[in-house]
This record gives structure tokens, sequence and C-alpha cells, in this order.
């Protein structure tokens, strides 16, 4: 895991700015710096203050992640649709909507293949029978969980 460090610039004119960046370490350090009348004091976050900075950004994970099987839906839903019309006109056959826009029957360039390199893992909810994280990788991490 990375370490989150508090980055706190004071200029000399009294303007204070404040930014948590990633650091490549585990060292838990303070440092305090004075560079052109600018001071800037670095501190590692620890414990509580590490939960409580990513608190918002595992909110918005989990949130997102309930919307996937929606998303899939939503993605098979139109893939369906699109197939059906293709397979009664073939390509090239043209249509238009009430707002105008004109549409195209077209085999697909590959513009929208889209490949994700990062995932969130998780163990499976209640009623799923798999996660993409396994129960027993999570116990390992400390956490407590229930099933086999």
């Amino acid at each position: 895991m990375k370490t989150l460090v508090k980055i706190t610039r004071t200029s000399a004119e009294g303007v204070t700015t404040e930014t948590v960046e990633p650091f490549e370490s585990e060292l838990h350090f303070e440092v305090i710096s004075r560079i052109d009348d600018t001071i800037t004091n670095y501190k590692c976050l620890v414990g509580s203050e590490i939960e409580e900075y990513l608190a918002p950004f595992k909110a918005a994970v989990i949130a997102a992640d309930f919307k996937k099987d929606e998303a899939k839906a939503i993605l098979n839903e139109i893939k369906t649709a699109n197939r059906a019309l293709v397979e009664l006109t073939g390509f090239g056959y043209f249509f238009q909507d009430q707002q105008q826009t004109v549409y195209k029957t077209d085999e697909c360039d590959g513009k929208f293949v889209y490949f994700e390199t990062v995932e969130i893992k998780r163990t499976r909810r209640e009623g799923e029978t798999k996660g993409s994280l396994s129960m027993t990788e999570a116990r390992n991490a400390g956490f407590v969980v229930e099933g086999k």
C-alpha cells in the first residue's frame, strides 16, 4: 500500500494550500521545508486520518459497484436492439429520431472496445455464489466475513 502524505504549503503572502498525495513507500515522517519564502509541511497520514481521507473514495466505489449489474443490463439491451435491427435491415440502413438525430446501421470499427487496467475486487454479496475477491483473501487481510 502507498503512503498518503498531506502536503501543506504556506506562501510568504500567507496563502495556504493542502493536498494529499500518494508516495511509493511505507515510511512515516513529518518534514518541514522552506524554499523561496514558502513553508511546506509534509506529514504522513496514519490510522484514522487515512480512513477519514479515503472515506469518500471508498463510498464512491461501493455506490458504483451496485450499479454494475444495471449498466450491464442496459448495455446488453443496446446490443440486442442493435443486432435485431441489423438482422432485419443489414448494414447501411439510415433512420432518424424525433430530435432529428440520424442513425446508420454499420459494422463496428472497434473504437468502443473497453479494457480497464485497474479493478476493485469484492467478496460475494448475499444471494451471489461468487465474488471477484475470495473470502479467504479477505480474512487473511484481517476482515471478518461470513461464509465458506
